[in-house]
């Protein structure tokens, strides 16, 4: 595996004509806060090592966060509401040539789309102070190429006049939600997306096949690894509370939700008492039942959240790393974080077969497609020869970092701006 740009780049189309000579700004609206817990906006490593490709390009990047409602935020986020009102929250720095910014507007999304006068007025909102936000940076003239993360953005399309839209597809949104007509929007909503995006990144070889269909400009990039981070892992101390975990210790790290295949889970640590499951991250979406059978097993650990910097730690520091994922339609497109993240700890990784995607690791990850064959894969992964597994794992992490990935993408938008954007400077600059 070789970090390469394909030749095979979209071309996209423009949305009306430019006749700037600067450079674009990229106008990045995130579907979670810059530093949401625990690791921060979910495609924050992407996004900025994309930005840093740009950027020596000479473009700029504006990433506008959820937005705050005065009435909701106060209610549920009361510490996000009073950064606010002391102007924490306000245009400011994140990196060079990065900045942040967190609007506020007349009522939460999810209830303003349901009354068409006050999402017309949140977008008012929302288009004011973006003019405000450019006009502080000096970027007003500038093209503008706005990257949206989740289908529920949709309202955001018409909401700046952009000469492209990057739509990133990182999950099957609508399948994890359980509710028909929450499930019927959101098809509505990315379906809108996509007619209208003039490139659509997505994550897995299933997302790509689907959204393909209804976008031809779209790109496969796959999840990459911050590598220097998970690669340290073996060099840091054990932490204090596993220290006491008896070993052999099978571990998972990542958001405990249905996504899990909580009897396979509850199978594994039945049958194999003395082994330990060290369960690393914050429980969503499961009620106090769903984990009732596994909590009850003496040898499951259960751990709260971590800061991603801490995290390489406890997966170095256990002797198989898992993706217990059942297998569905949600899973099928799922290329998890996890897979290069447990690669360049360099610890061996078992995983179910729930995805396509898991046939590029062959000979490193063990594919278990029964209850059996997945406690036979731990087994035998048990018994590795761990320095030579973690030369041969590190080689293909490290080739799978963010700066690779976002090789990818930068080339897929600078294409675009080597075509029109570039022939009116060039024109332009000609006839001066």
């Amino acid at each position: 595996m070789e970090c390469s740009v394909s030749t095979k780049r979209p071309v996209l189309k423009r949305n009306r004509a430019l006749t700037s000579l600067e450079q674009p700004v990229l106008i990045a609206f995130l579907s979670e806060d810059w530093d949401s817990p625990p690791a921060g906006f979910t495609r924050r490593p992407l996004l900025l090592a994309v930005h840093r490709k740009l950027a020596a390009e000479g473009w700029r990047t504006l990433a506008v966060e959820r937005p705050i409602c005065p009435v909701t935020t106060s209610l549920f986020e009361p510490c996000k509401m009073a950064q606010e009102l002391l102007g924490k929250r306000r245009l400011r720095p994140a990196a060079d040539g990065l900045h942040l910014a967190t609007p506020v507007v007349a009522l939460r999304e999810r209830l303003a789309r349901r009354v068409r006068p006050v999402q017309r007025a949140n977008a008012r909102l929302l288009k004011a102070q973006l003019s405000t936000w450019l006009r502080l940076l000096g970027l007003e003239t500038r093209p503008r190429v706005v990257w949206l993360f989740h289908p529920r953005q949709s309202w955001l399309v018409d909401v700046t006049v952009h000469d492209a839209l990057i739509y990133e597809c990182y999950d099957e949104y609508a399948g994890l939600v359980r509710n028909e007509a929450v499930r019927a929007s959101l098809y509505r909503a990315e379906s809108s997306i996509l007619s209208h995006a003039d490139l659509v990144l997505t994550t897995s070889s299933e997302l790509y096949s689907s959204r393909r269909r209804h976008n031809p400009n779209t790109l496969l990039v796959n999840n990459g690894v911050n590598y220097e981070l998970f690669a340290s892992g073996a060099g840091l101390p054990e932490p204090d509370d596993i220290a006491g975990v008896p070993h052999p210790r099978i571990g998972f790290a990542g958001i405990i939700n249905r996504r899990l295949d909580l009897d396979l889970l509850s199978s594994v640590a039945a049958a194999r008492p003395d082994w330990s499951l060290v369960m690393l991250g914050p429980v969503r979406e499961l009620r106090r039942r769903d984990l009732a059978q596994l909590r009850g097993c003496p040898n499951v650990h259960f751990l709260h959240s971590r800061p991603q910097a801490e995290v390489p730690a406890y997966l170095a520091h256990c002797d198989v790393n898992i993706i217990p994922y059942a297998r569905n339609g949600t899973t099928a497109a799922t290329y998890p974080l996890k897979l290069n993240e447990y690669l360049a700890v360099g610890r061996p990784v078992v995983s179910t077969d729930f995805s396509a995607d898991l046939a590029e690791f062959a000979g490193l990850v063990r594919v278990a497609c029964t209850r059996l064959g997945f406690i036979a894969a731990i087994a035998a992964a048990l018994d590795e020869d761990k320095h030579e597994y973690a030369a041969r794992a590190q080689a293909l992490a490290r080739n799978a970092s963010w700066e690779c990935r976002a090789d990818k993408v930068a080339a897929a938008i600078l294409e675009s701006a080597s075509g029109p954007w570039r022939r009116e400077i060039c024109l332009a600059r000609s006839a001066q």
